[in-house]
């Protein structure tokens, strides 16, 4: 199972931390199937619905400021629609991986 934080795209629903056991689960938090947008650093992947243009999704103001703050060039160039999770980067072998606490705490506890 791979711990990852929900971050729904309702500026108003809390976060959620939740474990995933398998790539269904993130589909269907997602709605759909998933794209990772990497944050090299913060050690984290988000993934979102890859089809969040097409369907019309709501932005996700949290994520993408997250992602604009740490990845510059990003900035006014994309924006992460829908609901989104927030796992760590992939390990060697491709495996997603745990939230790092670091993350977690930043994000849930403040």
């Amino acid at each position: 199972m791979t711990k990852g934080i929900v971050v729904p795209h309702d500026g108003d629903a809390p976060l959620e931390l939740r474990e995933f056991s398998e790539f269904g689960d993130y589909q269907q938090t997602v709605g759909g199937w998933i794209e990772a947008v990497d944050i090299p650093s913060l050690g984290v992947a988000v993934y979102v619905n890859e089809e969040g243009l097409l369907q019309h999704l709501p932005l996700n103001s949290r994520v993408t400021f997250l992602w604009w703050f740490h990845v510059p060039e990003a900035r006014q160039r994309a924006m992460l629609l829908g609901n989104a999770v927030i796992v760590g980067a992939p390990d060697v072998e491709g495996n997603t991986t745990d939230v790092p606490a670091a993350v977690c705490s930043l994000l849930m506890e403040t």
